[in-house]
């Protein structure tokens, strides 16, 4: 049945370009009241592109070619920046991936709320904080008396998320456009923002125009998907049409990019490949969609038997942080754990459940108060002299979450490369070979050297930091969120990577994400940590098929519904 409501968004044969090159053309949907319509695809796809067009804040550098876009039935194409500016906020709002970019460090909560309504005129100062303290209670704030008076810096990143969305639906909005606004936050705080979304829907039939790369996300809340591939729609339909019978080679080879619960664990993702065009239909027979290259075969990484060699060990390690003078955070709590030889050991938990604190004291990047770590049989002291842990470290590194905040603007990728070889005293003559060596094992050759990180993708960046991690030939690698930013098929090479690498090298990783799904995928061994404990530990196929411990079974119950279906497949 047509719905014959005004819809929330409009969008209308819309074309945008850059210069010559045109990113998005002839994308056209609808978005009702009250309907979460979901857009999918991988990085360059347009997605942001349209998501900002909507909100008419697209840079100067951008042309509208063709299209029209309306709001509530109003037409946006062509208004002033002053006209919009009335419209922003008032009747259309947008959420984030990261509110600490959108978040003013020197107001707090509540002044940051109130603002909203001040601005558009619709309260007083008076009453629009008792209304900022009404929507903190709206979107379900912890303590929102204490909250509001509160600086964006002390909240969590749940809690800071929640304050976007408060400002979001301050005035009432029509629309809500939400890009990419969990893709930072673990499994249970995710569940609790796409919770929260589907309950403002509901009261308040807010329209939302929903982006994300996470398909298991936007099978949970989207009544429609729409799935993009540079600057068109390939396909639309329900999540159920799209991500579970795609019709089109590009969504097939999208959905074969992410870790299933079905897949075989530690075996090669497809990787996208070829070329699609709009009207492409799946051929029988080939769930790659043809464009995509399969699995690649090889063998597994080396299994991780109970007679391989313990690699390092972990025992009653305890570390604690003041806050303040009178509270103290026990951030790691008696934990201890042995890891062997070629084997990945997964570390899940949500936020503040010191998994990434313990990715510090293993690296010796912080000190633990109390407890022992223990690198091929012989204690490894924190303490120790220069040249013990300079040893150390040669064998030992780390690859962060995002590469933007570790890869240095200013040096090459020669420099880059080398420099954990200059840190451990390894700066010789071979310098040169070694790093040519370490970018050709992830992909890259010797013309890239002079290159500096910002003209590569995100994708690329994350190569470029194996490559720097790996320089050294270490046998243990922290891996600390390290596809947690990247898009499905980005991942998917990544963790590719990762697999041959591992492979070929037998390293041994620990690898630390909040993607439950992608911990099954890469691990042979996992510990669940909460409140800086570990709670549960074992092979990690057996801890998601029969958790023991309650606080896991509820970590496995937050999944995004793509996952857990697949689960039960």
């Amino acid at each position: 049945m047509t719905d014959t409501r005004t819809p929330a968004l409009e969008v209308r044969d819309l074309s945008i370009s850059y210069g010559e090159t045109t990113v998005v053309q002839n994308v056209g949907f609808r978005v009702a009241p009250g309907e979460i319509v979901g857009v999918i695809g991988e990085s360059g796809s347009g997605k942001s592109t349209v998501a900002m067009a909507a909100m008419g804040l697209l840079p100067p550098a951008a042309r509208n070619e063709s299209g029209q876009i309306s709001l509530a039935g109003m037409p946006m194409t062509g208004l002033s920046e002053k006209e919009m500016c009335r419209v922003r906020g008032a009747r259309a709002a947008m959420v984030f991936q990261e509110p600490m970019s959108a978040l003013n460090p020197c107001m707090t909560i509540e002044a940051q709320i109130a603002e909203v309504l001040t601005i558009h005129g619709l309260s007083g100062k008076a009453a629009a904080r008792r209304r900022a303290l009404e929507l903190l209670r709206l979107v379900h704030m912890p303590d929102p008396e204490l909250k509001r008076k509160q600086f964006p810096h002390q909240l969590s990143g749940g809690q800071r998320q929640r304050v976007m969305m408060a400002m979001a639906v301050a005035a009432s909005p029509e629309l809500l456009v939400a890009d990419e606004p969990t893709t930072a936050l673990d499994v249970t705080v995710q569940a609790q923002i796409l919770d929260l979304i589907l309950e403002l829907r509901q009261d308040i039939g807010l329209g939302v125009l929903f982006i994300s790369h996470d398909l298991g996300v936007i099978a949970q809340v989207c009544d429609r998907v729409l799935v993009m591939y540079r600057g068109q729609v390939m396909e639309e339909g329900t999540p159920d049409q799209v991500l579970h019978h795609p019709q089109h080679p590009y969504t097939a080879a999208l959905l074969a990019s992410i870790p299933r619960a079905s897949q075989r664990p530690r075996t090669p993702l497809t990787v996208i490949g070829g070329t699609f065009r709009v009207g492409d239909r799946l051929s029988p027979g080939d769930p790659a969609g043809g464009g995509a290259n399969g699995p690649a075969a090889g063998p597994e990484p080396a299994s991780a038997e109970p007679d391989r060699p313990v690699l390092l060990e972990a025992t009653q390690l305890v570390k604690s942080f003041k806050l303040g003078r009178r509270r103290t955070l026990r951030a790691l709590d008696d934990v201890s754990l042995a890891i062997r030889q070629g084997e990945t050991y997964g570390v899940v938990g949500e936020s503040g459940s010191g998994k990434s604190t313990l990715a510090k004291v293993m690296m010796l990047l912080a000190r633990p108060d109390t407890g022992t770590i223990q690198y091929r049989g012989s204690r490894v002291d924190p303490g120790g002299t220069r040249r013990d842990i300079e040893d150390y470290r040669r064998n030992v590194q780390m690859v962060f979450q995002d590469p933007n905040d570790s890869l240095d603007p200013r040096y090459t990728i020669l420099r880059t490369v080398a420099e954990p070889l200059r840190a451990v005293g390894l700066g010789t003559e071979e310098t040169r070979h070694r790093v040519e060596r370490s970018l050709a094992a992830v992909g890259f050759d010797a013309e890239v050297l002079s290159r500096y990180p910002h003209e590569f993708s995100g994708g690329q960046k994350q190569r470029i930091a194996i490559a720097r991690a790996m320089v050294t030939e270490p046998s243990f690698v922290v891996l600390d969120e390290p596809t947690s930013a990247l898009d499905v098929s980005v991942q998917a090479q990544i963790l590719n990577l990762l697999l041959e690498i591992q492979q070929r090298t037998n390293v041994t990783y620990m690898f630390i994400s909040h993607n439950l799904a992608v911990v099954r995928h890469l691990s042979h061994r996992m510990a669940v940590m909460h409140h800086g404990a570990v709670v549960e530990e074992g092979v990690a196929e057996e801890v998601f098929r029969s958790p023991q411990h309650p606080y896991t079974q509820r970590l496995l119950a937050s999944l995004p519904e793509l996952e857990r279906s697949a689960e039960a497949s």
